[in-house]
């Protein structure tokens, strides 16, 4: 079947509405097993992933002569020190200009679709569904985005090199729904306003009972437009035990997967927030550890039916084998 087909019939069947109890991913966009974790976990760190902000003056009494004024290390996975103030991801917040450095878009032939997080220089995490049946010659990932309608010059747009899709993953159980795009050009992470994400460094972690930050540029609601600017939203965490008694059938919930949300819904993901990440902030800090991918889910912001992440922990081992001699940050307090 041509490539072109393919993507049309993908695109076809992933808009087609629930039918016979299924869902399609996040119902919203292309609206969208039990793997065992390894006892032991990888080894392909960065000895170093922090980087050093630097703030320069220039003195134009002096030959316009530069001089730095503050040097201040951060580590990977690292927000600004000002929060935002301003109060969607549906009934999100708009962050600040590169709140995260990390995001990223992704496009296919111009048009924005799905999301994804920056992990090396090289290498963009996201959902396997966002690159099912794609050819990377058809997609282009910008890094340093906030505004899609305005060009600050901080934005970088690149062509792909490679598309990683995990083996295992189905689009008829979104189960392992993880993929790496390779970029052709490295991003400029020695820019400020640039940094590569933190992942776990270790699969035990529950996360269960905490608060899991979501950020996209997907349609803050089920009938609404998506955003121009980049938003986020805070959602508890829910055991997948008590996931499983919600809205959905107990058997589309796997190991692979967290559930996010509040019951009565209101706060959510939703179509084109896809492939973009899920946070938790480490140990009260300013780091924040990208712990789930925007993966499925029923509708937007529905009662009874959080959202459905990938659970990144459990593929640390895949991650390293795709992503050739670059080395993955750990969030230096975890």
């Amino acid at each position: 079947m041509l490539p072109t087909v393919a993507a049309a019939l993908l695109i076809a069947a992933v808009q087609v509405v629930q039918v016979a109890g299924a869902y399609t991913p996040w119902d919203h966009l292309f609206d969208y097993r039990d793997e065992q974790v390894p006892d032991e976990r990888p080894t392909k760190y960065c000895a170093a992933c922090g980087k050093y902000d630097i703030t320069i003056k220039t003195d134009t009494n002096r030959e316009y002569r530069h001089y730095i004024v503050k040097k201040i290390y951060k580590p990977c996975g690292t927000q600004p020190e000002r929060r935002s103030a301003f109060a969607k991801i549906v009934n999100g917040k708009d962050t600040r200009e590169n709140e995260f450095g990390w995001a990223a878009t992704l496009a296919r032939r111009g048009q924005f679709y799905c999301g994804g997080t920056l992990i090396t220089k090289k290498h963009v995490l996201t959902a396997a569904h966002c690159v099912e049946n794609f050819s990377p010659k058809d997609l282009t990932v910008t890094i340093g985005e906030h505004d899609r309608k305005v060009d600050t010059g901080r934005k970088s747009v690149h062509h792909v090199a490679h598309i990683h899709r995990h083996q295992d993953f189905r689009l008829s159980t979104f189960d392992n729904d993880i993929a790496i795009i390779e970029l052709r050009e490295a991003a400029s992470i020695n820019n400020p306003w640039v940094r590569v994400a933190c992942l776990p460094k270790s699969a035990e972690t529950s996360y269960e009972g905490i608060k899991g930050t979501v950020i996209g540029w997907g349609r803050l609601g089920e009938r609404k437009k998506s955003s121009n600017i980049l938003q986020k939203v805070d959602v508890p965490i829910i055991s997948n035990a008590d996931c499983k008694e919600m809205g959905y059938s107990p058997e589309k919930i796997t190991g692979n997967m967290i559930c996010a949300g509040y019951r009565e819904g209101q706060q959510d993901a939703c179509q084109g927030d896809s492939g973009g990440p899920m946070h938790r902030r480490v140990d009260s800090s300013d780091i924040m550890e990208v712990i789930g991918i925007v993966s499925w889910g029923k509708g937007c912001a529905r009662e009874n039916y959080p959202g459905v992440y990938t659970r990144v922990a459990n593929y640390l081992d895949w991650i390293m084998d795709h992503t050739g001699d670059e080395c993955i940050c750990g969030a230096e307090s975890s």
